[in-house]
């Protein structure tokens, strides 16, 4: 009624030769909100024109609080069937399937997007790089993409999530294109000490170009997956206990050291294993050049993995991401 005075700037039966509108009645609607359904909301109405309220929008059956929360319990990884009936305990009336699945992915991309858009400050040290193999939702159905995500740490301990995109597969184009969109967001490298990487042949190749000179560290985690593998099962724990021996070294001589041990004891019975370390020594050690109290964080991508562990646990009950 506020809205609708200051609009004709008149009160009720008030004449002015200024007018620019007349009262029509109301009509009533239903609103849904977090306390529950408003079931005869009257709304007052003009006889030529329409009115926008700061209650809410035209056409609008649902406060915005109640679409914020439905997002904020799917990300959570409350079921959709789950969700209708929360939803039901909450306002008093259901909604269906695909208005929840429609909620959820409206909420999901201008979440998403709000993100991969934000600016980024170069100020970051140390960056982590991964990908995690997830079913996306799309109008094709559910087809089996890739997360390429980006952790940074800065110098004053800050650290978190910087980027995350969807992208066909950890291939060099799509590698090359994630790290080019980090740098036209701001991350200009112009700090960075070190790259930790899954050891993705597309990510390490577009790091090279678009980060060239900067040192890059193989994650020792999924190192000790490709030792593993290449590994008979019964000498598994005794050659997985060695490497684990080498990247414990206090510094890199001393993990060179051992490593050579390693190689010696291992050489014959666990040929393809050694090779699957040799290879890539040199940037298995690169964390050795950076402060020893940085060693932990930079020397695999286990934020980036735990980060990987919260998504998969909270999809596994909607199936994939929206």
């Amino acid at each position: 009624e506020q809205t609708i005075k200051d609009y004709l700037k008149l009160d009720k039966y008030q004449r002015s030769q200024e007018r620019q509108d007349y009262r029509n009645g109301h009509y009533e609607r239903k609103m849904q909100t977090k306390y529950g359904t408003i079931e005869d909301l009257t709304v007052p109405r003009l006889r030529n024109s329409s009115t926008e309220f700061n209650l809410f929008d035209k056409y609008e059956t649902r406060q915005p609080e109640i679409d914020k929360l439905i997002g904020q319990l799917y990300l959570a990884g409350v079921s959709t069937k789950k969700l209708q009936g929360v939803v039901k305990e909450l306002t008093g009336k259901a909604l269906s399937h695909s208005s929840i699945s429609n909620i959820n992915a409206e909420i999901f991309e201008k979440t998403l997007t709000k993100f991969q858009n934000q600016s980024i400050t170069d100020d970051i040290e140390y960056l982590l790089l991964d990908g995690i193999r997830q079913p996306i939702k799309d109008i094709f159905g559910y087809q089996d993409k890739v997360g390429l995500a980006a952790y940074g740490i800065k110098a004053n301990g800050e650290r978190g999530l910087i980027s995350l995109r969807i992208v066909s597969s950890e291939n060099e184009q799509d590698a090359v294109a994630f790290l080019t969109d980090l740098k036209e967001r701001g991350l200009r490298g112009t700090q960075l000490k070190l790259i930790t990487v899954d050891g993705a042949p597309g990510l390490l190749k577009a790091i090279r170009i678009l980060y060239p000179f900067k040192p890059i560290q193989r994650c020792w985690v999924h190192k000790m997956r490709n030792v593993a593998a290449k590994t008979k099962h019964s000498l598994k724990k005794a050659v997985l206990g060695g490497v684990k021996e080498i990247f414990y070294a206090p510094n890199k001589q001393e993990a060179v050291n051992r490593f050579k041990i390693w190689e010696d004891q291992w050489q014959v019975l666990a040929e393809r294993a050694v090779k699957c370390l040799a290879d890539d020594l040199p940037e298995m050690l690169s964390f050795y050049d950076c402060p020893t109290e940085d060693w932990v964080m930079i020397r695999s991508t286990n934020y980036l993995e735990r980060a990987f562990r919260e998504i998969r646990r909270r999809t596994n009950s909607i199936s994939s991401f929206p």
